[in-house]
This record gives structure tokens, C-alpha cells and sequence, in this order.
């Protein structure tokens, strides 16, 4: 949608998993569900409990700036590590990650840094 932006290199698996083996424990998840469902990093730390269906295989919400509903079946790695997440939520709180976008930003970015 963006003409402006062109993506001409795209991340290998064996690189993604190098760049979240040096994630803390805490980002490791949004990432992966980044990765797997094609969130931006605020759309993935925003996300909610009501957004995800486990029991359909889907995350339906609501994307960007001008909020366009969207649906995005669950690949197993999303779903095992939504699984783990709603194992260890807290009650009271409909978001399904903790940290703020900021926080997951910077992480990510020293991630990138480490050598291999």
C-alpha cells in the first residue's frame, strides 16, 4: 500500500531465529508473532485477548492508523506461543504481551547489532 516503500531483501528463517535467540525471554514471543502474522511491532504489543480466537485459529483486529479490520489465520508457531501466553496471563489484563512498543523496539534493534 505504501508506494514508497520496496522491500527488496527478505529475512531467512535461519536469521530470524539468530536475531530472537538474542531477544530477552519477554520479546522473543512478539517477535515471532510479528514474523508469522505480518503485525508491525505497535499492532503486536497492542494486541488483546478479544482480538484472538484459539478455538477458530484466527487473530481478527484492527490494524494501523486507520484501523482496517483485518483476520489472520494462526501459523502453529503462533498459536503455540499464544497458547503459552494464555497459560501465564493475567486476568485482569486483555493485552496479550506486557511491554510496551518502545521498549520492544530498542530490544529488537540491539538484537540486530549482535554478531552471529
Amino acid at each position: 500500500r505504501n508506494k514508497s516503500f520496496y522491500q527488496t531483501q527478505f529475512m531467512s528463517e535461519a536469521e530470524l531465529d539468530e536475531i530472537i535467540s538474542h531477544l530477552d525471554d519477554q520479546y522473543q514471543s512478539i517477535a515471532l508473532v510479528m514474523a508469522y502474522t505480518g503485525l508491525d511491532s505497535s499492532d503486536a504489543v497492542n494486541l488483546k485477548w478479544r482480538d484472538v480466537s484459539l478455538k477458530d485459529g484466527m487473530i481478527r483486529t484492527k490494524r494501523g492508523k486507520i484501523c482496517n479490520r483485518i483476520s489472520i489465520p494462526l501459523a502453529q508457531v503462533v498459536s503455540n506461543v499464544l497458547l503459552f501466553r494464555n497459560r501465564v496471563r493475567r486476568l485482569h489484563d486483555d493485552r496479550v504481551f506486557n511491554v510496551g512498543t518502545q521498549g520492544f523496539q530498542k530490544a529488537w534493534k540491539r538484537s540486530l547489532k549482535k554478531p552471529a
